[in-house]
């Protein structure tokens, strides 16, 4: 069937041209006459004024010229309508247009409506025509040669621009904002340009400019601005918020610091937003969570949006999102069963809305403004958040830290769940029945693993004294960490001090739970360890050797807890002079952990290293250097070359090349060993540290006894920044630069039993 609409008077049939858009059987073929006079150039639909103190954004101006299709993606809040606008002002004051065309562009019949009016101001169409206009002007912005501009602002959803995109024209340009990603917005015609916060100097620029006076501490304004996020959005109604209560920003940033004050408590109320703003910045981000719920899977990316909002908004590992207690609460959430799949699906819903930033397999990133928000909207359902949070980053914490860029985004993650979980209005994660949540221990220890020693005591301190004030003073929990802070400030150097706390806890778990727990023989043995550190050797032999029967009854022989005692015993034996008999203990042992273990296994590769060690001190460096050398290379095959074990390894076959009389070759590998050291481990861990000493040390063993005092020197002043001037790492390099400078003639017999050891 063909419906033939009646051309206007004057308009012959046979030689019309016109639109023909068909739907099925039925077409609808349009006609065009001359159209009325118009006076050029034409704007339809209200451009938004211009914002105050408007900052040029780096993606967007310098692209005014230019034809196509540009899509402005970004978070909400970001200024996407206000470059846009910026754009069409700048376009219409230079006269580059014929035709002006803003639409408001949230829904379809708002697309639909502006052309509509549009088609009518050109002269192609008129109002009454309704969808038929709209398709007239479509076909008019294809064949004109007037220029024109067309700006779509606030696409919400790709479905509704379906058979509306503004044709390809070498006259014609199309600026169209969106918080959307959808693959769907882009295509070989059109351009995508992410709108960004802004940088903290136009974020700075921008306050100065709005506030005055209540700006005029630079310092407090950049401040501010990074508080917020540099979100323009949240930056304007801050500043009106400030100008109208007389607040500077110091006194603005104290109230954003207090929690007590939600996000509405902080702006001004919705009749007096700046800049024709129609919504808080929390209302603005609400409706994108609506309409990410809203994609497959259906009212998932809410609760996904919930769990981020309480971790680290610089970057989440997608993987702590999929572990178990995660997907255990929301598929309770959602009464139905969650799968990974359905994770990684709402996160990209979310990335789709530009509420985050996920580009697999790079971190999660969400704004911290938008998780605030969230938080906000939890109420009582915080809690729990918190806790699945804390669980997830438990399971996902590996046990191998290798990953050195992965654990150091599990830390900051779990500094932020801390941040919200132990305050002191809340404490969910210090739980009277179940003690501190494990997660918290996990830190410190990660902590100290990298080298920061004095931060994992400062960290397992603070954690103490917390825990007393929530628990009280005898709760089991703080006997974890008091334990970590005896462990740690002996790995600062303060072994005496350490012996000391372990002995006192070790009787304090004996009183508790009995001479046979196993918490109780953890703290013997490390009582033993510290003493023997400290200096007293027979001391720490002795009670190694009355452990090791009590190890083997209440662990039994084979168990790993028991052979790692044996290789302390050994370790000291060694220490108290009998280096022969280390040798044959540590024989002893590494033929039980190739028996037990296999030939691969951490501990039987930790075994070879230590009878290698000990074959070297007992007089056959050549000796060691070639068992070391196999060990090398296995280490590399099992551990990986990055690993601290396998590094382990090479820093003892440099020693024993050197005491082999290898000094060059010695030099050769700890060199390159300092670079690789300070690639994975940075130029102040201990380790690196220890690598550098090496060097200064063979340096001079080599006859330059000159930059031997030199790298000492420069060694000494980085121990004491890093270890403190008292810790005995820093003490035998301060005696190295003493001897190699010609200032004393001997070098103390502490330090030169470190430095061949």
């Amino acid at each position: 069937m063909t419906e033939v609409e009646q051309p206007a008077a004057g308009v012959r049939l046979g030689s019309g041209q016109g639109v023909q858009v068909g739907s099925g059987n039925v077409q609808h073929n349009h006609f065009h006459h001359r159209s009325p006079a118009v006076d050029w150039p034409v704007q339809v639909g209200v451009v938004p004024a211009e914002a105050d103190c408007y900052q040029a954004r780096r993606l967007v101006h310098g692209r005014e010229g230019a034809s196509g299709t540009l899509v402005l993606s970004g978070l909400g809040g970001v200024g996407k309508t206000q470059a846009a606008a910026r754009v069409a002002h700048a376009a219409w004051a230079a006269r580059e247009v014929d035709l002006l065309l803003w639409a408001t562009a949230s829904t379809r019949d708002g697309v639909v409506a502006a052309y509509v009016r549009a088609a009518a101001a050109v002269g192609v169409a008129t109002v009454d025509e309704g969808e038929r206009a709209a398709v007239a002007l479509l076909a008019w912005l294809q064949r004109t040669d007037r220029r024109w501009l067309v700006v779509l602002d606030d696409v919400a959803t790709p479905g509704d621009l379906r058979g509306w995109w503004p044709p390809t024209s070498p006259v014609g340009r199309v600026l169209l904002t969106t918080r959307r990603r959808d693959a769907a917005m882009t295509s070989h015609s059109r351009e995508t340009a992410m709108v960004e916060l802004f940088t903290p100097t136009e974020a700075t620029r921008y306050l100065q400019c709005k506030l005055g006076p209540l700006a005029a501490d630079a310092e407090a304004a950049a401040r501010l601005a990074e508080d917020v996020g540099h979100l323009p959005l949240a930056l304007a109604q801050a500043a009106a918020f400030m100008i109208d209560r007389g607040l500077d920003c110091a006194a603005y940033r104290r109230r954003f610091a207090d929690r007590r004050h939600r996000l509405m408590d902080l702006t001004p109320e919705s009749d007096l937003l700046p800049d024709d703003q129609s919504m808080t910045i929390a209302t603005t981000w609400s409706m994108s969570v609506e309409v990410a719920n809203q994609l497959r899977p259906v009212d998932l990316a809410g609760l996904v949006l919930d769990l981020l909002s309480v971790l680290d908004p610089n970057g989440v590992p997608a993987a702590v999102l999929t572990t178990g207690p995660v997907l255990d609460r929301l598929s309770d959430a959602r009464s139905s069963t969650v799968d990974a799949d359905m994770v990684r699906d709402a996160l990209h819903a979310l990335d789709r809305l530009s509420l985050i930033t996920y580009r697999s397999p790079r971190p999660v990133r969400v704004h911290a403004l938008v998780q605030r928000a969230t938080r906000e909207q939890l109420g009582e359902r915080l809690d729990e958040t918190v806790r699945v949070a804390a669980d997830a980053l438990y399971q996902a914490w590996p046990g191998n830290e290798r990953d050195h860029d992965l654990v150091a985004l599990l830390r900051a993650n779990a500094a932020s769940v801390t941040a919200h979980g132990v305050t002191r209005r809340r404490q969910i994660l210090l739980d009277d029945s179940t003690g501190g949540h494990p997660l918290l221990l996990r830190v410190g220890t990660s902590i100290g693993r990298a080298g920061r020693v004095d931060a994992a005591v400062r960290y397992f301190g603070h954690l103490h004294a917390t825990a007393t004030a929530q628990l009280g003073p005898d709760h089991p929990f703080l006997s974890h960490t008091r334990y970590e802070i005896a462990y740690w400030r002996g790995e600062s150097g303060e072994f005496a001090e350490a012996a000391r706390a372990f002995e006192e806890l070790a009787r304090e778990r004996e009183g508790r739970l009995g001479a046979d727990h196993p918490e109780t023989l953890a703290a013997r043995f490390q009582h033993a360890l510290w003493r023997g550190e400290a200096g007293d050797a027979p001391g720490a032999l002795a009670a190694f050797e009355r452990l090791l029967p009590v190890y083997r009854r209440v662990f039994g022989p084979e168990h790993v807890d028991t052979l790692r005692l044996r290789s302390r015993l050994a370790y000291v034996r060694g220490e108290s002079g009998d280096a022969p008999g280390a040798v044959s203990a540590f024989r002893d042992l590494l033929a039980d952990r190739l028996r037990l273990l296999g030939p691969d296994d951490r501990d039987t590769l930790v075994a070879r290293h230590l009878v290698a060690r000990w074959q070297a001190i007992a007089g056959d460096p050549r000796g060691a250097a070639e068992a070391t050398r196999g060990l090398v290379v296995d280490g590399i095959r099992v551990l990986g070359p990055d690993h601290p074990d396998t590094f382990h390894f090479r820093h003892s076959l440099a020693r024993w090349r050197g005491f082999s009389g290898d000094v060059a070759g010695a030099l050769a590998d700890f060199a390159q060993l300092l670079g690789d050291r300070t690639r994975v481990l940075g130029p102040d861990h201990p380790y690196t540290l220890a690598t550098r000493y090496q060097i200064a040390r063979w340096t001079g063993a080599a006859g330059d006894r000159a930059e031997a005092a030199d790298l000492f020197r420069r060694l000494v002043a980085d121990r004491e920044r890093v270890l403190g001037p008292d810790h005995p790492d820093t003490r035998s390099a301060r005696h190295n630069l003493a001897y190699w400078r010609g200032e004393i003639d001997e070098l103390p017999a502490e330090t030169r039993r470190r430095s061949d050891h």
